[in-house]
């Protein structure tokens, strides 16, 4: 009986997978895309980026307003004038009056304004990474779509 259950189960799932992976590509893209500005999906964006460039040539005038499709959701996404050499730190120190390392634990700061303002900095520099890699990712995804679209013939 749980055999046949799991079976059923397995054989369930497999027609549940099977339209998304038989979807047509350039119906794909656009959600991908979504994902890429709901959730920040570098692999989305990737994965859209891919599918653009794969079109067959019969499809030349589609792949061409994906393409500007795909640009415009890297544009979107692109903070203008990043400044890519403004890097995030690997590890702050605390102020100099607690007399720790940096990388030291906010917890080991005794004096609570201090503490609070290492922990404040911690997070700022966290979301300064967070923030780079993004952009980072975003502008190389941007550097491989120019270069798959060239080679593609398209402009």
């Amino acid at each position: 009986m749980i055999k046949r259950r799991r079976a059923l189960l397995c054989m369930l799932a497999g027609l549940i997978a099977l339209p998304a992976a038989a979807a047509d590509p350039v119906q794909q893209i656009p959600a991908l895309l979504t994902r890429l500005r709901t959730r920040q999906d570098i692999a989305a964006l990737n994965q859209a980026i891919t599918l653009t460039a794969s079109l067959p040539k019969q499809k030349a005038a589609q792949q061409r307003v994906l393409w500007r499709t795909v640009f415009s959701a890297i544009d979107a996404e692109t903070i203008p004038g990043y400044d890519f050499s403004d890097v995030p730190e690997l590890n702050l120190a605390p102020s100099p009056e607690v007399q720790l390392p940096a990388g030291a634990a906010p917890e080991a700061i005794k004096d609570k304004a201090l503490r609070e303002a290492y922990e404040q900095a911690l997070a700022q520099n966290q979301l300064k990474a967070q923030r780079y890699r993004y952009q980072s990712a975003l502008r190389e995804q941007a550097e491989r779509a120019r270069d798959l679209m060239s080679e593609s013939g398209q402009r």
